[in-house]
């Protein structure tokens, strides 16, 4: 339902579901991604915090606040929720996910050189992660040219080319 943007409809069966299982995570989960989805922040957050009491290492929640907090401006708590999956034991690919949205978070703070320090780890933790975020180049361009750097803004445009050849980076076609 939530991929259909149904999010009534999830809102309602995800609820059923904390009630069935009030011990189980993923309820509360469901019910705060439809919350956030259709932008009910609030409730998304109490719901994130509902998913996290019941189950503190299920680190998509802290993902997702991170985001809220984000959206809302919240720079500083937004870097907080990520720092929590980023100091977690395990969990790779919530670390690597959790780097690449602090990133963005330094990058609009004007601490462009700390969010490419996050990129660099974001491989660390992912290798994969630019085939399954396509994004993951032209983000990292963005971030160089802004600091001038612009060889090296081609050179990641002509690797998001290359995984994404419906993207239009703006370097590759000029450059």
């Amino acid at each position: 339902m939530i991929n259909d943007e149904d999010y009534s409809y999830a809102c309602f069966y995800a609820y059923e579901l904390t009630q069935r299982y009030p011990e189980a995570p993923t309820g509360y989960f469901l019910l705060a991604r439809a919350r956030q989805l259709s932008g009910y922040y609030e409730p998304a957050i109490k719901a994130y915090n509902d998913c996290i009491k019941v189950d503190k290492t299920y680190y998509p929640a802290y993902i997702n606040l991170g985001l809220i907090k984000y959206e809302q401006k919240e720079y500083k708590q937004a870097i907080k929720q990520y720092n929590k999956v980023i100091k977690s034991k395990g969990y790779y690919k919530e670390k690597a996910i959790a780097y690449f949205n602090r990133a963005a978070v330094k990058h609009k703070l004007k601490n462009t050189n700390g969010a490419l320090k996050d990129l660099e780890k974001v491989l660390i933790y992912d290798s994969n992660f630019p085939k399954t975020y396509n994004s993951y180049y032209y983000t990292r361009g963005l971030y160089k040219y802004s600091l001038g750097d612009i060889n090296g803004a081609k050179m990641d445009y002509k690797k998001t080319k290359e995984i994404n050849s419906d993207c239009e980076c703006e370097f590759y076609k000029n450059g």
